[in-house]
């Protein structure tokens, strides 16, 4: 019989730095998503909090989430068996919305249950890295030690599911996710190079096979090359987050947002920040990032010192899932990376992006309470 015990000694105080941080994050991106939204929210059904309504409703859920998981505790969720059932079936779940799901802009992602739209893919960000936490921990206390071949496999599954769905940014994104996860597990780095050229080799032929996938990359090399086509919201988008200075338009007194920059609202809201709240803002909003990815690492430090490596696993992917995303949406909206359809973490709206982001900040906020212990014990017979 398998057994996967944790034992903890006693709880800390929560991280109140990561904690404001995380507040912050959500205040100041509900607030920005309000003033990049009222304009179509008065258009679709005459109340201009249409979108702010349904984005805290979706992190309230997600903050409800976040608790229950918390709740759940970790031996339990690894006992059971629980974290590999569900990161299977998330999978399953993507590879059905890939054949019955929502169809915007030529990509299956969402799937519509009781006129209520949700991004299966989202969810498989807090799957993987609960799977390959659990598989990391039980592979170290096995005498086959070294094989990760489980993560490794149920990573490209995860990869499969989400590229049915015609989403290569969510399947870059969801890859990257695992190779991060890959590289601070003990697996012989030069087998991770070998993975890692071969993900970019797959990534390159299927750029090269997907004729609308080369022109989004000429435009990202050139945005003049076709800038009435593909090259037009590159060039809006530099536009607009240029156009407020130093110190910003003000709250609300965006132009762009008015139709001049496709995706205002979710995609491409970095820029409505930056032509509201100016260098100033964005440099704010980079540093609360900033701080989150300092708190966050921080304690998968301390847990990794505390020879706790299950929470360590589980701090730094959830803290890297987050700041990556961030990172990955403001590159694009820079033109610093190529036009993908990456949410930007609190402020995209989304109820699907907003509820995971909460459940993984609720959570790693709670795995704080624990940073400082004695360490857990782990055992898998």
């Amino acid at each position: 019989m398998k057994n996967f015990i944790l034992e903890r000694q006693h709880r800390e105080p929560i991280d109140i730095i990561l904690l404001i941080t995380i507040v912050l994050l959500t205040g100041i991106g509900l607030a920005m998503l309000f003033s990049a939204s009222y304009i179509n929210g008065i258009a679709q059904d005459g109340n201009p909090a249409h979108f702010l309504k349904t984005q805290i409703v979706t992190a309230v859920v997600g903050i409800i989430g976040g608790l229950i998981l918390s709740a759940l505790g970790l031996e339990f969720l690894a006992e059971k068996k629980i974290i590999p059932l569900v990161t299977l079936v998330c999978v399953i779940v993507c590879f059905i919305t890939a054949l019955i799901g929502q169809e915007i802009n030529g990509a299956r992602r969402w799937l519509l249950i009781g006129g209520i739209s949700f991004q299966p893919s989202e969810l498989m960000k807090i799957c993987l890295i609960f799977y390959m936490a659990f598989d990391f921990v039980k592979q170290n206390d096995r005498k086959n030690s070294g094989n990760y071949s489980h993560s490794i496999v149920m990573m490209i599954l995860c990869c499969l599911s989400v590229i049915a769905e015609k989403d290569l940014s969510g399947t870059i994104f969801i890859g990257a996710l695992g190779m991060a996860m890959l590289w601070v597990s003990p697996l012989k780095k030069g087998w991770l190079i070998l993975l890692a050229i071969a993900a970019v080799a797959l990534l390159g032929l299927m750029i090269i096979l997907e004729p609308y996938r080369m022109k989004r990359m000429f435009a990202f090399l050139n945005p003049d090359w076709d800038p009435q086509g593909n090259g037009f919201q590159i060039r809006m988008g530099l536009a607009t987050l240029a156009s407020g200075g130093f110190w910003g338009k003000g709250i609300g007194c965006s132009t762009f947002k008015m139709g001049d920059l496709p995706e205002a609202m979710s995609d491409y809201i970095f820029a409505i920040v930056g032509e509201e709240l100016g260098f100033v803002g964005v440099f704010l909003i980079l540093a609360l990032f900033l701080c989150l990815a300092w708190r966050g690492y921080k304690m998968a430090m301390d847990f990794y010192k505390a020879g706790d490596k299950f929470r360590y696993y589980l701090s730094f992917g959830i803290t890297t899932s987050i700041v990556f995303q961030a990172l990955s949406n403001i590159g694009v909206v820079g033109s610093v990376l190529p036009c993908t359809g990456i949410a930007m973490p609190f402020f995209s709206q989304g109820g699907s992006c907003m509820m995971v982001t909460m459940i993984m900040s609720v959570y790693l906020i709670n795995l704080s309470r624990d940073r400082g212990s004695d360490g857990g014990n782990y055992e898998y017979d």
